[in-house]
């Protein structure tokens, strides 16, 4: 299965693709499963049906940036990500994004997990991405669904957010991967 963020161009979604499978290759090896879960895409593979499996033990937050004085980010972010996971299980896609006091947030659930698993992911996610504030910059990832939210004066942080963009600074890919074996 792979899947692209709706926010993505073409071109970066095929090279999202392709630093995916590069990166399954190179870490899954003959294992019978993979999973890459980047801010542009993701990929999975498995030797039996994953397809309805919206969390698996292994889901995780991924924080990184820099420390945002003040409690403002945190709550900003928190409203943010409260409403995608109120919005995406019955959005088009099982996608949206936020903006608001300088805090860009996405999510994102595969299209085979249905609203329902969706949800529940997004109700994972939620919990994991919690713990990142006050760091600038938070990821929640899950079998089934991918969580961001960043805090940016900057816009080319916010061009860089909106896209697959490789290559790309360290700061702007996550990087997670499933070994089934």
């Amino acid at each position: 299965m792979a899947q692209c963020r709706p926010y993505v161009t073409r071109g970066d979604c095929v090279a999202c693709f392709d630093a995916a499978a590069t990166l399954l290759r190179a870490a899954c090896g003959a294992a019978n499963g993979g999973r890459a879960i980047l801010d542009g895409c993701v990929v999975r593979y498995e030797s039996a049906a994953f397809f309805d499996q919206a969390t698996l033990p292994g889901n995780t937050q991924v924080c990184n940036g820099s420390a945002v004085a003040g409690g403002g980010f945190a709550d900003a972010a928190r409203g943010l990500v409260g409403d995608l996971v109120a919005a995406v299980p019955r959005a088009l896609g099982l996608a949206a994004a936020a903006a608001g006091a300088g805090v860009y947030a996405a999510a994102q659930c595969v299209v085979t997990v249905g609203e329902g698993g969706c949800a529940q992911c997004l109700e994972v996610a939620v919990r994991n991405i919690d713990g990142c504030p006050p760091n600038s910059d938070g990821r929640a990832v899950d079998a089934g669904c991918f969580m961001r939210e960043i805090r940016s004066e900057r816009s080319h942080h916010r061009r860089n957010f909106r896209r697959c963009g490789l290559p790309v600074p360290s700061w702007s890919i996550s990087f997670l991967v499933d070994l089934a074996v």
